[in-house]
Order: structure tokens, then sequence, then C-alpha cells
């Protein structure tokens, strides 16, 4: 960001306590068996962590963006996707599915139900027939379905995939939607 102009004096405050809600909700959810007073605030003498949030943390923050853009955090953290919180999806939006994978690998370390969906192995099939998969740590559902992926004069585009095993990166001839399943459904 080579051209930043100065924020007003409201705008200065509100990032300030952005960036405090900030560290107090990653405390809260990295140390939940603490206060947010009693998190040491350097190095751990056991295992030589470091507690304190770093430049790496704050420049990759999906919360920072999302609390600057004037969003509260949600009661817990988002699924994740490609290693970042996917908002969209924890808050019922209808999300494509870029990677999937159930394959005996993945089930021989995990499980017969586990579940990798874009990168993430904290899903599990709660029924397979109805194409409703829980993410565990949330303990939600969530509902996967098929739609057709064509291009722009209507015809089929893509490769034809083997069941629902999909790879990030190529085009197949559906699409994999997951859209959490609301509570009064």
């Amino acid at each position: 960001m080579d051209k930043c102009k100065a924020l007003t004096e409201d705008q200065v405050y509100f990032a300030v306590h952005c960036m405090a809600k900030w560290v107090r909700t990653k405390q809260e959810f990295e140390f939940p068996e603490h206060g947010c007073d009693e998190i040491p605030n350097h190095t751990d003498q056991d295992g030589g962590r470091d507690y304190r949030p770093t430049e790496a943390d704050v420049e990759h923050s999906c919360l920072i963006v999302r609390l600057l853009h004037g969003k509260e955090p949600l009661s817990q953290p988002p699924p994740k996707s490609f290693s970042s919180p996917d908002y969209d999806l924890a808050e019922g939006k209808a999300v494509e599915i870029l990677g999937f994978s159930d394959d005996d690998v993945l089930t021989k370390r995990r499980g017969k139900n586990a579940i990798s969906i874009n990168q993430h192995g904290g899903w599990e099939w709660h029924d397979r027939e109805k194409l409703i998969i829980r993410h565990i740590e949330r303990d939600e559902l969530y509902q996967l379905r098929e739609e057709k992926n064509k291009d722009k004069q209507g015809r089929p585009k893509g490769l034809q995939p083997k069941g629902f095993d999909r790879s990030p990166g190529r085009v197949y001839q559906t699409k994999l939607i997951l859209q959490r399943i609301s509570d009064d459904s």
C-alpha cells in the first residue's frame, strides 16, 4: 500500500477499538481456560511459545478485516477453506466447493465418514444419501448439492467428475455447492 490516506479521528479510534477487540477475541479462542488477564504476554516457559500477536497474525487476519468492516466476531470460529476462515459459509451463504475428498487414504486415517473440503479435514458425512455433511468443531450441518457448470452458450464444460471428488484448479461439469442448514428448518 504505497498510497495511504490519513484517517479521520473517528476512523482512528474505530481502528484502535477493532484491534483491541481482535486481540481479545483471539485470546478468548486460543486460551479458553484462562481469563483474558491471565494470558502470558511473553514466551511460555514450558513450550517456548510466544503468545503475543505477530506482524503475520495481523497481516493475514480475516477477523481484523471483518471487524474493520463493522461486523462482529462469530460466537465460534468459522469453518476453514484453504486454511482461511470461511465467514460466508458460517453465515449461511451458499459457497462453491473447489476441493472435495472422501477417498480411501483419508478414511483410513480419520474413519469411514471423514471428508476433506477445500483442504480442511474437519468434516464428516452425517447422511450420505441426503448429502448432509457435519462440521465437526462447530457441530453444524451443511447441505451439499451439485449444479451444472455451463459455458456462456449454455453448453456443459469441464471434466466429468468421479463421484464428488474434486481437485482444486480443475473445472468440472458440475459444481459442488455447500450451504449451512438453518437451525429453524
